[in-house]
């Protein structure tokens, strides 16, 4: 997601999720981008 989201990153922080990565201007404006992800746990 776009860095400067601030709306999608309260949302997804909220969900559990954590930033793992950043890709500098990755948007063609220039902004960078997030990626995140969410640890899954199954139980049996």
């Amino acid at each position: 997601m776009r860095a400067d989201n601030a709306a999608a990153i309260a949302l997804y922080t909220a969900a559990g999720y954590r930033r793992f990565a950043i890709y500098p201007d990755y948007y063609e404006d220039g902004m960078a981008a997030f990626r995140l992800e969410k640890l899954l746990i199954h139980n049996e």
